[in-house]
């Protein structure tokens, strides 16, 4: 029997800490990896260590003879933009510290986590390495990082000043990592698109309903008709209005949180994506394809996954609004010149909810420098590491006066949705088999989005595949 559960922004869990103060309200218009976190079958290499990273020998480490340089090794998955990034905040940390070398060790998201769990087993980790929540309780049962206790309790950074997310960077009780970056999603629309067809842009206040009216004024067939039109034809679009797909961070999670729903109950044991709630939600995004005919089928020449590297169906200008992550910006800001664009607030239902989750710094258990990887962690934690981020738009950084004004400040015009859309987080779900529910709720809602089943049959699917991939964590 499944239990109902609150909305998961009100689980005594909740992720991201914003410090007791509102992001960006005062002053602001109303309420506004990739790292997309893509789902991806994992080769994950069975570990075997017993009990916390302190029990991997060489913990404490030696700083290395003197007028060596101490060498650090640095990975990290590598998104748009993000290797520059690092270059550049490398390079200034090296400059501050000529006794120390790093060696950074960027690698596709697809291919990052078996070299990880790889180099774990075989006791060659990076001595510093970046965490995604996907992931984080996983690598941290099996004894991987470095209890950073000691060394909070030391640092000049007043954490205070960062967002954090409890669930990639708290394991036991035991800190093992630091906030990086924080991850978010917004309704991104093309300007043009909405001047042409006399539509007002989205806002704070839209809820789906205006989402889907929006949507059907902005649908053009061949002949000129939208999709309010009764000569409308659907099977010979131009233009699309929205753009829905089976996707948890770029579609649905935000929205079964937005409609009072959940995935998974309080306590994460089991699903609770087949609860009315949750499916009423479901429901509107495939209605949206096959309903309203506001968003292609899947499979179609605009029906790629938003952030592809083949293919991104907002930048073809042939979608007026889809839901993108904050790391995207750059992109977009980079490679379309076509037309003008902006993002705005997600739509809401029930309340306001954007699935939110973080990155994280932590340092292997078996580095034979930690006092040194500290001290990158500080850098990369640090004002100009933060500053080079926002600036770039490579990510989020968890430093907030940086986050509320560099980062914020765009382009595009309204960059500072995200930050002001931290007010109404609701976290990822994350749990030791992360992955693998993941994957199992993505194969049986397939269906639906495919037109094969109905909303219903595919939850239910989808429910029992979710529980029986929780029954496998540890």
């Amino acid at each position: 029997m499944r239990e109902g559960t609150d909305s998961m922004d009100e689980r005594a869990y909740f992720v991201i800490r914003a410090g007791g103060r509102k992001a960006a309200r005062a002053g602001k218009e109303s309420k506004v990896k990739r790292y997309r976190t893509a789902i991806t079958s994992l080769v994950v290499v069975i570990l075997g260590w017993a009990g916390g990273s302190q029990a991997f020998a060489g913990g404490a480490g030696e700083s290395s003879s003197a007028g060596a340089a101490v060498p650090l090794r640095f990975s990290y998955y590598a998104n748009a933009g993000w290797r520059e990034t690092y270059d550049q905040i490398i390079s200034g940390f090296e400059a501050d510290n000529p006794g120390i070398r790093v060696a950074s060790e960027p690698s596709p998201w697809d291919s990052y986590w078996n070299k990880f769990y790889a180099d774990a087993a075989a006791g060659t980790s990076p001595d510093v390495m970046l965490m995604s929540g996907a992931q984080f309780q996983q690598a941290a049962s099996k004894g991987i990082f470095l209890d950073l206790a000691p060394y909070v309790q030391n640092t000049k950074l007043d954490l205070k000043d960062y967002y954090t997310e409890e669930q990639n960077s708290i394991y036991q009780g035991k800190r093992y990592g630091m906030t990086a970056m924080v991850a978010n999603v917004g309704l991104v629309y093309v300007k043009d698109m909405f001047d042409k067809a006399g539509v007002a842009y989205p806002n704070g206040n839209w809820t789906w309903q205006d989402l889907l009216s929006a949507a059907e004024k902005l649908t053009i067939d061949k002949n000129g008709h939208n999709a309010l039109d009764p000569a409308f034809d659907p099977n010979n679009v131009v233009q699309w209005g929205f753009f829905s797909q089976n996707d948890a961070e770029l579609c649905w999670w935000s929205f079964v949180a937005q409609n009072g729903g959940s995935v998974l109950s309080a306590d994460h044991s089991t699903s609770t994506i087949d609860q009315p709630a949750a499916v009423q939600a479901l429901q509107f995004l495939v209605d949206m394809i096959y309903k309203y005919h506001v968003s292609p089928v899947p499979g179609g020449s605009a029906g790629a996954t938003v952030g592809s590297t083949v293919q991104d169906p907002f930048m073809t200008g042939k979608i007026a609004m889809v839901i993108a992550g904050n790391w995207q910006m750059i992109q977009y800001n980079q490679d379309i010149k076509d037309f003008t664009w902006d993002v705005a607030p997600l739509p809401s239902m029930k309340k306001k909810a954007v699935v939110t989750w973080t990155q994280a710094y932590t340092i292997s258990g078996r580095s034979a420098h930690p006092s040194e990887a500290w001290k990158l962690v500080e850098a990369l934690l640090g004002d100009r590491a933060s500053m080079i981020a926002a600036k770039s738009q490579a990510w989020m950084p968890s430093y907030k006066p940086i986050a509320l004004s560099t980062f914020a400040a765009g382009p595009p015009a309204h960059m500072s949705v995200f930050v002001q859309e931290l007010d109404d987080s609701t976290d990822f779900g994350f749990t030791p088999t992360w992955f693998a529910y993941q994957t199992a709720a993505k194969r049986a809602l397939d269906s639906a989005w495919d037109g094969k089943e109905t909303v219903q049959q595919a939850a239910t699917e989808a429910a029992s595949a979710i529980d029986a991939a929780l029954k496998g964590q540890s």
